[in-house]
């Protein structure tokens, strides 16, 4: 598969991120991944995606920027936005028993929890103010092709 990359800005509001995320999972459905997998990939984007939203709030507000490189191997998602950095992969993630996920899911916490497992990698990196998550997923080698 030819390596190619998309780059696609928002400004910072949840109804741009819904449309952003949709057009992770159309693209996800372009390539081998099943049906459910271009689902989370949609999840995941979102959820990223407005916890860069919420960590500038207001008047700090600023572009949020999605890449998306198809490599030879995986979709690496890179999720980019200027600001003050903060580890929000690390800041609310549950224990994941019954009374953490009711508490997770009142905070809105479970995005990261949720990354973090169905993604192959995470990594997050601020540098001068960019703040970067980058987030893998291995292509499905199962999916057969079917020709109509």
């Amino acid at each position: 598969m030819n390596e190619k990359s998309i780059t696609l800005s928002i400004k910072s509001n949840l109804e741009n991120a819904v449309l952003l995320s949709t057009i992770v999972q159309s693209v996800g459905m372009t390539l081998p991944f099943s049906q459910s997998d271009a689902c989370m990939l949609r999840f995941c984007t979102f959820e990223a995606v407005k916890l860069a939203i919420r960590g500038h709030p207001g008047e700090h507000a600023r572009p949020v920027v999605v890449t998306l490189d198809i490599l030879e191997d995986c979709l690496q998602l890179t999720v980019s936005d200027l600001g003050q950095s903060g580890d929000f992969l690390n800041s609310c993630t549950p224990d994941l028993s019954v009374e953490d996920i009711v508490k997770a899911v009142e905070d809105d916490c479970l995005g990261p929890e949720v990354i973090q497992n169905f993604m192959d990698s995470v990594k997050l990196a601020s540098a001068h103010g960019d703040n970067k998550l980058v987030m893998s997923k291995k292509f499905n080698t199962n999916i057969r092709e079917y020709s109509e």
